[in-house]
């Protein structure tokens, strides 16, 4: 197949994938790759304390290729095959969206499970082309969006941002999406949505993105306009949008932003509040939201790289939001969204306004109106309803969207710098974050930030106060397979292995399975290992590493002193098990120093905080490129 490229999105920002074959949203299913679904789990908690479940994260069908039923493009080169897709219903009959498989998520996408989350990184490279970012929904079931109603509850998140540079966003919010996808809809307006939330149809946001290619069922052919970056078409997909973390490891923020209807709407003309028509503040939804950007209002080392913030993101922090009702009751109108951070085994609060008439550290109805006036900025929050709107939208369901996306078109700069740049940034609520003005082009990411990535775990719903208690994620007693010293299972030793004449040490499955022949030469060795069966050498007096961390010698009664010598089972060492089970096992060595006695350290983690951090911490001009 030929090559393409395809183009994203997301709020006033902008991903983009190039590749050869992958592509875009159908609304007919393909047979050509089974969809697969990672798993993300989830903790719902409440006093009695927190349960987990496995749910799953599904791509964005944006992401995906869709062609005829066989192999012909029904999208290529950013414009529709006027054959197939003469207009909106017919293209969307004709044309059918493709499964992405394990290996697609991983390596495409870079979309990769941890033991308690997700990590997404940023650049993905195949033969085929180069993949910048992505977007996932948490699914409840193979073919339905898990639904969050947060009115009256917290929701929390572990993020590891040390790997996020200025110019990047990696986001975590919540969207008024169809819990199907969009699949009952579409029959409602004479769509044809065969794919569903299986395969992550039926986005929308409160930015009311152009470039999504099928809406309720119908392609987005009208008034396609190609050469646009991205491509986009004449209709936007709107719905209430809730921001619970925009940031890289320089600057953040949380957001509400209420639209005037219900649901999802899919707008055309004024509605959709398009900028290049200056319309914005016209449309149906609140494109700016109510932004608590803790450097924008005035805290500006309150959240950064290294032990001088209050929030250190060379560190994992826990991110706990907390929609507040009034009277504390499920059914009361939302009056306060709450912020709270845990690191270091604190409970840090968030900061304060620093602005001249504006006081608070949360975001209410008040802060958000005397924030917009401080700024001299059109309050559209207000008239869109609100936190009214907002508790609304909450209490109906939403659906968790996770992203990691650089910006085309504004280079990320509401966030992180100055914006907009024909501002004095001396103006209160111009600067945004610390960043240079000419570090967020994607050019320049892509490029050298590369490895960029994040990570999201341990994301937790619950009443107040339920899904946190002032701890840290990282001593918690869950360490997945981490901690894991049980008695070796899946392996079983043959009679009389383990005496001192046996050259060869051989293991093998449980009995009833076939056994491979014992392997006599090191290709042989990595061929079994492949095959999950294993024959290595044995020698006398080191039996899987059991004289550093368990019992040793095995002949001797563990109560003797000196043979305890750890607490790992005397079975978990064999390399079988190891090489198995642990294959994404790692060590790291840094910082290695040498000099007089009581030179080479402080008595505090300074290494942990100190000035260098690689390109992680480059905010320099951009002198690469001129673009």
């Amino acid at each position: 197949l030929e090559g393409f490229e395809v183009f994203f999105c997301r709020s006033v920002a902008m991903l983009r994938v190039v590749a050869t074959w992958m592509g875009v949203a159908a609304q007919q299913v393909g047979t050509h790759v089974e969809e697969f679904h990672p798993e993300m789990p989830l903790w719902t908690c409440d006093g009695a304390g927190c349960a987990k479940e496995v749910k799953s994260v599904v791509l964005d069908s944006n992401w995906r290729w869709i062609h005829n039923g066989q192999y012909t493009n029904c999208y290529k080169d950013g414009d529709w095959d006027p054959t197939l897709c003469p207009d909106p219903v017919t293209c969307a009959a004709n044309c059918h969206m493709e499964g992405n498989s394990e290996e697609q998520y991983k390596k495409t996408y870079g979309i990769k499970t941890l033991d308690d989350g997700l990590r997404l990184d940023f650049v993905s490279t195949t033969k085929y082309g180069s993949n910048f970012g992505s977007r996932v929904y948490m699914l409840d079931t193979a073919d339905k969006y898990q639904v969050f109603k947060l009115k009256n509850r917290e929701f929390t998140l572990t993020v590891d941002m040390y790997y996020m540079p200025c110019g990047l966003n990696g986001a975590v919010y919540f969207v008024e999406m169809d819990a199907d996808g969009g699949k009952a809809n579409a029959e409602k307006s004479g769509g044809n949505n065969k794919a569903g939330a299986k395969y992550g149809t039926g986005y929308c946001d409160a930015q009311c993105p152009h470039d999504m290619k099928f809406m309720q069922g119908k392609a987005n052919v009208v008034g396609w306009n190609a050469s646009h970056t991205p491509p986009i078409g004449k209709w936007g997909a709107c719905c209430a949008e809730m921001d619970i973390w925009e940031a890289n490891s320089k600057a953040t923020a949380y957001t509400p932003h209420p639209c005037s209807f219900t649901g999802v709407y899919v707008c055309e003309g004024v509605d959709c509040g398009d900028n290049a028509k200056e319309e914005r503040y016209d449309g149906v939804c609140d494109k700016d939201g109510c932004d608590f950007n803790s450097w924008r209002l005035g805290a500006r080392e309150f959240y950064g790289r290294g032990k001088d913030h209050d929030v250190n993101t060379r560190k994992k922090i826990t991110v706990v939001t907390q929609f507040i009702t009034e009277g504390n009751r499920d059914d009361g109108d939302l009056i306060d969204i709450r912020r709270f951070y845990v690191q270091d085994g604190k409970v840090i609060p968030n900061s304060n306004v620093s602005l001249a008439g504006v006081s608070g550290n949360s975001v209410t109805d008040k802060v958000c109106a005397d924030m917009k006036s401080a700024f001299g900025d059109i309050d559209d929050f207000t008239r869109k309803g609100g936190l009214k709107a907002m508790g609304e939208a909450l209490d109906r369901g939403m659906v968790l969207v996770m992203s990691l996306w650089d910006d085309e078109e504004a280079n990320m700069l509401w966030l992180d710098s100055d914006y907009p740049l024909n501002k004095d940034p001396s103006i209160p609520g111009v600067s945004r974050g610390p960043c240079a003005t000419d570090t967020g082009k994607p050019e320049y990411l892509r490029e050298k930030y590369a490895a960029a990535r994040v990570k999201y775990s341990k994301i937790k719903v619950g009443t107040i106060g339920s899904t946190f208690n002032g701890q840290d994620d990282e001593d918690d007693d869950d360490d997945g397979i981490w901690d894991d010293d049980r008695r070796l299972q899946e392996l079983q030793f043959e009679p009389g292995l383990l005496s001192p004449a046996s050259p060869l040490l051989t293991c093998k499955r449980k009995p009833g399975r076939q056994r491979l022949a014992k392997p006599d030469s090191i290709t042989g060795i990595r061929t079994a290992l492949q095959t999950q069966y294993l024959s290595l050498p044995f020698f006398e007096g080191t039996p899987f590493g059991a004289e550093l961390d368990s019992d040793y010698p095995l002949n001797k009664d563990p109560s003797i002193p000196g043979v305890s010598r750890g607490p790992c089972a005397t079975d978990t060492g064999l390399p079988a098990y190891l090489r198995e089970k642990y294959a994404e096992a790692r060590v790291k060595y840094s910082k290695i120093k040498v000099g007089t006695i009581g030179s080479t350290f402080t008595g505090s983690d300074d290494d942990e905080d100190d000035d260098d951090d690689g390109i992680w911490d480059d905010d320099r001009r951009l002198q690469e490129l001129h673009i």
